[in-house]
């Protein structure tokens, strides 16, 4: 009896040896409650005229604005609408030149009916002609309305044209309160509310062409000489571009962008002011604005190294942590929360240093993800244990 006993064991030994990870119950986590992250509330200065946003890319929409939240004129703003849509049909990469356009009797017809409406422009070579980028970079830096017009007939054949698409353009990019009735920004009818101003500047900034354009203060251009940015702001509290605009119906208008390192962290700030009387104020508007804004992106340590996130228990007695890979820092803008929101894995067995979850961290609508992995190994049972759980197996 004894023997045969010996040799049931011995069945056993072997069988169980040979059962697969799979049988093995399956580990899950218990998530441990994380605190919900504030930081003081930052006022932006803001001027008492018209209205006006601030934002961040990266940061999902409006962070703070003020004044009427509705449409408002946006004068030569209106010139970032077309080198988008002109880019759009055109594309150009980084500081490419682009296609050469021919310039011609027509253009300077629309250089005539411009200066004979005021805007602002700059002369015609015809018989000449300018790369795609050089007329951007015309139509952009002094703000030149004939430039806009040209532009535009050329990509599209036609102002008409070239309002249809845009308007098709605009619907695409959700921005809603937009409104063009020409190229430039020349007539009142060119409208938007701060809030699409700010996911313009974001898309402007995203185009590298046109990035690379508006932070220029000046460039010299064949037949035009050396022209120089509307936009003094240039290079003073990290500003890097985008367009100002004036008209007597709109005021002194300016979307702007400023990069900041916030704890090692590139941040880029977009603005826009609406409505002032003159540009010298609005640029002092501009500047405390920014000042008392950039006080408000901060770092915020988030996570320690090794810091435990969620708790694994088996039934078999053994343990282990779900920790942070590394200290953990984000930007975070004024007092918006930062939440921290755990996924666990679940598993049998597993390596200790190995990933078996991730923490999203969302702050202003922008969300990141950290590793989370374990501090322990975790093993399968013991032959006794394994034995003695059958019945649960």
């Amino acid at each position: 009896m004894a023997v045969f006993g010996l040799f049931l064991l011995a069945v056993a030994v072997l069988t169980f040896d040979r059962m697969s990870i799979a049988s093995i119950p399956t580990i899950t986590a218990k998530i441990v409650s994380q605190k919900t992250l504030t930081q003081a509330a930052v006022t932006p200065v803001w001027p008492d005229y018209g209205s006006g946003a601030i934002g961040a890319v990266g940061y999902d929409g409006v962070l703070a604005q003020y004044g009427d939240k509705s449409a408002r004129p946006m004068a030569s703003i209106t010139k970032i609408v077309t080198a988008l849509v002109v880019l759009d049909k055109k594309p150009l990469n980084g500081k490419a030149d682009g296609p050469e356009i021919k310039l011609t009797q027509v253009d300077q017809d629309i250089y005539n009916k411009a200066l004979a409406a005021g805007a602002a422009v700059k002369p015609v070579a015809v018989g000449g002609s300018m790369s795609e980028r050089q007329m951007l970079e015309a139509m952009l830096l002094p703000s030149a309305a004939n430039y806009s017009e040209t532009l535009a007939v050329w990509a599209y054949g036609s102002v008409d044209n070239y309002l249809t698409a845009a308007k098709v353009w605009l619907k695409k990019q959700n921005l809603t309160t937009i409104e063009l009735v020409d190229t430039s920004g020349l007539l009142s009818g060119n409208v938007s509310s701060s809030a699409d101003l700010l996911k313009l500047g974001k898309l402007a900034l995203n185009n590298s062409a046109l990035a690379s354009i508006v932070n220029l203060k000046q460039v010299n251009i064949t037949d035009l000489g050396t022209i120089n940015n509307s936009n003094y702001l240039l290079g003073a509290l990290g500003i890097n571009g985008i367009k100002t605009g004036t008209t007597s119906e709109a005021g002194a208008c300016m979307l702007f962008s400023s990069e900041i390192k916030v704890g090692g962290e590139k941040v880029t700030i977009v603005g826009v002011l609406l409505g002032a009387d003159g540009r010298d104020q609005q640029n002092s508007d501009v500047k405390n604005l920014l000042k008392s804004v950039q006080t408000g992106f901060r770092s915020v340590k988030v996570l320690k190294q090794g810091q435990a996130l969620a708790n694994y228990q088996t039934a078999w007695g053994q343990s282990a942590r779900l920790v942070s890979a590394r200290d953990v820092n984000v930007v975070s803008w004024s007092d918006k929360p930062v939440t921290l929101k755990i996924k666990a894995g679940k598993f049998t067995v597993a390596k200790g240093g190995q990933q078996e979850g991730v923490v999203e961290i969302t702050t202003s609508g922008k969300t990141t993800q950290q590793p989370l992995v374990l501090d322990s190994a975790i093993t399968k049972p013991n032959l006794l244990w394994r034995l003695t759980h059958l019945i649960n197996l």
